[in-house]
């Protein structure tokens, strides 16, 4: 019996003495006693499982808002409102900033807004891909510039513009299956042609 009592006692002491000592780097206020260890460490354990959650929360709570502003992006498009699409892409831009959203992409097909800015002479055609964008010439002049949503693009110079690293003006993702002109100006109407993965823009 006493055998198994210093046995039982030895175990005790060793644990309390890696306790005591193994965790000096959690121990800001350099606490001594053991019930006072065990305290903060319970402490710090219980945040990080806290903080964990919340991080989970945010980033659910994130995905629905994400989800939401999609579907009220779609309904701007349906009313032709495209200053309000800009607007809703800049916030869920700034909230897919924030870190990764998981599933929220994959519960709703997002819109996309593609602004083209051109000054054209006579008719020319503009190709739309995920891949790139082509501009065929017209028999009258070369555009002197076309702006792709930010991006700014000189055809005469290189008639194919490939989407991608800094030249990047479309999302991968969009569906090129389903356009809309929802605003114009400048001239007069504009033929949108949708051709399997390629969008032929009459301008």
């Amino acid at each position: 019996m006493s055998i198994r009592r210093s046995l039982v006692l030895m175990i005790m002491l060793v644990l309390a003495a890696t306790l005591l000592a193994g965790d000096d780097a959690n121990n800001p206020h350099d606490l001594k006693t053991l019930a006072a260890k065990q305290a903060w460490i319970s402490l710090q354990r219980d945040l990080e499982k806290l903080d964990a959650q919340y991080q989970r929360d945010r980033q659910a709570r994130i995905r629905k808002a994400i989800v939401d502003l999609e579907t009220a992006k779609v309904m701007a498009a349906q009313a032709v409102n495209a200053d309000e699409i800009v607007r809703i892409d800049q916030v869920v831009n700034s909230l897919r900033e924030q870190g990764p959203v998981g599933q929220a992409d994959s519960e709703i097909k997002p819109v996309f807004l593609l602004k083209i800015q051109a000054v054209v002479d006579g008719v020319d055609e503009l190709h739309i891909s995920t891949g790139g964008a082509q501009w065929v010439k017209g028999q009258n002049k070369w555009p002197p510039k076309v702006q792709l949503n930010d991006i700014e693009w000189n055809p005469k110079e290189q008639n194919r513009l490939s989407n991608d690293g800094n030249n990047t003006y479309l999302s991968k993702s969009a569906d090129i299956g389903r356009v809309m002109v929802i605003q114009r100006s400048g001239r007069g109407p504009v033929e949108v042609i949708s051709a399997g993965n390629v969008v032929r823009i009459a301008l």
